[in-house]
């Protein structure tokens, strides 16, 4: 079936969800439902034409053929389920959550034959969330990881890859497992510093006065939504705390190289990480 004649719902009209509405829209000639159970968010989604309409998830589920779930993980969770029993075989289904292993074990184990499952991760993203946010060309050129398993079937993969390159995006396939533990590493662990960096001036109005470049580029996404941020810190807590070991481990050794004063060590970190931190385009 061409994507284009395909009627798609997406379930969460945030930053991501309203963002991909207007990309399909915009490039691809596809004019998404919203399901959204935030009214300011449905009201402001479909006064900017993010959506052609406003649905409850039953109705989505019985005229759509494909289904994008862009809400935070425990709530794909829910709706992996919901969706089980009602979504129509011949279906096709995503979700665009911040951690995989959780989320597509349980659409693995539940979903039935006939629904076209595979889970999604667009890497992109804004400080800013919402619909006022959304923008058609978020995804353009971004990274978007596809974790297929053993049940995925050749066609969904066909399909999803149409998606996400009619998006703007490139494609990248690993397993769910695999996600975890790197997007740990370049995005989950951050946030945790990020936070921390903030909420270790939270009580210093002087500090916070000073705060310029270097701490506002280190610090904005600490700007983030609390909601997404703590479902993905408890389905992804193992990989989170090791990648937080690390980085606890090279601070230590940091700590060592200022008590002995030894220079060469000292700039060794910053040459290393500057090295590293320029293959990063």
């Amino acid at each position: 079936m061409g994507m284009e004649r395909i009627k798609t719902g997406v379930v969460g009209l945030g930053l991501i969800g309203s963002s991909i509405c207007l990309a399909l829209r915009e490039r691809m000639g596809i004019f998404p439902v919203g399901v959204e159970c935030d009214q300011d968010t449905a009201d402001k989604a479909l006064k900017l034409g993010i959506v052609s309409d406003i649905v409850s998830l039953n109705e989505a589920a019985e005229n759509c053929r494909f289904i994008i779930l862009a809400v935070p993980v425990g709530k794909i969770l829910e709706l992996i389920e919901e969706l089980s029993s009602v979504m129509c075989p011949g279906s096709y289904l995503t979700d665009v959550g911040s951690t995989k292993a959780q989320i597509v074990g349980k659409a693995d184990l539940i979903l039935p034959e006939g629904i076209n499952y595979l889970g999604g991760h667009p890497m992109a993203g804004s400080e800013k969330s919402g619909p006022d946010g959304a923008r058609s060309d978020l995804f353009e050129k971004a990274p978007y990881v596809l974790t297929p398993t053993k049940k995925t079937n050749k066609k969904t993969i066909e399909f999803m890859k149409r998606f996400v390159k009619g998006i703007g995006a490139e494609p990248f396939y690993m397993s769910p497992e695999e996600h975890d533990e790197y997007i740990a590493l370049i995005s989950h662990v951050p946030h945790v510093i990020a936070g921390a960096l903030v909420n270790s001036v939270h009580n210093n109005p002087k500090a916070l006065e000073l705060a310029a470049g270097g701490f506002k580029d280190m610090t904005r996404i600490a700007m983030s939504n609390p909601i997404i941020w703590k479902d993905i810190c408890i389905s992804n807590k193992d990989n989170i705390k090791k990648g937080l070991n690390n980085i606890k481990a090279l601070i230590e050794k940091f700590e060592k190289s200022l008590d002995e004063g030894d220079e060469k060590k000292i700039m060794d970190f910053f040459e290393r990480a500057s090295q590293t931190r320029g293959k990063i385009i």
